[in-house]
């Protein structure tokens, strides 16, 4: 809104989803963010004026509808190479990108930890899972109990940082993980 439209510029298209907001796991009553989905680019052909122009949708992902916003061009797929981390940090996968309750390889999550617990673009985090694997016990969530040892059952690469979340990429994964799920960070890898 702070911005004037530049003709030949592109931009991003974007919606933000206000009505599942992502809660902080100690406190369902703080809200931490909102997962944003991003629907492509759009170039500017044409400013009618500062609130409206005429332009060419590229490289969309779904449709796009009035109403959808439109930002500053938000370069959306980068390279990252693993960075061991300086901070040993535990969290929990407090969202998903994707809509469904079982996720694995390839899917992208939220971490309930950011830059001021020390993670960075780069860093590695394992989803850990302490538990007997019982159908029924795993149907009520994610098993962290202490009576088991620890398993890994994932790994994600932090792909972007905030100050009090983290967005990951599910590297590998042996089984399938979901919201809840308690991950670790371990300094130097």
């Amino acid at each position: 809104k702070d911005k004037r439209l530049v003709a030949g510029e592109r931009y991003t298209i974007f919606t933000v989803d206000r009505e599942a907001p992502i809660r902080d796991p100690q406190n369902a009553q703080k809200v931490v963010g909102y997962l944003v989905k991003i629907y492509g680019e759009i170039v500017l052909n044409q400013v009618a004026d500062e609130t409206s122009g005429r332009g060419t949708l590229l490289e969309l992902t779904a449709p796009v509808e009035r109403g959808y916003f439109v930002s500053k061009r938000v370069q959306p797929f980068r390279r990252i190479k693993p960075v061991a981390s300086e901070a040993s940090v535990e969290s929990v996968v407090v969202a998903s990108f994707a809509p469904r309750g079982l996720l694995a390889e390839q899917d992208f999550v939220v971490l309930s930890r950011g830059s001021r617990d020390g993670l960075k673009v780069g860093n590695r985090s394992y989803v850990i899972r302490k538990g007997d694997g019982y159908r029924p016990r795993m149907e009520r969530g994610p098993a962290f109990d202490d009576g088991f040892p620890k398993e890994v059952v994932a790994q994600l690469l932090v792909v972007d940082v905030h100050e009090g979340a983290s967005v990951a990429w599910v590297e590998k994964s042996t089984k399938e993980i979901q919201v809840g799920e308690h991950a670790e960070t371990r300094r130097g890898y």
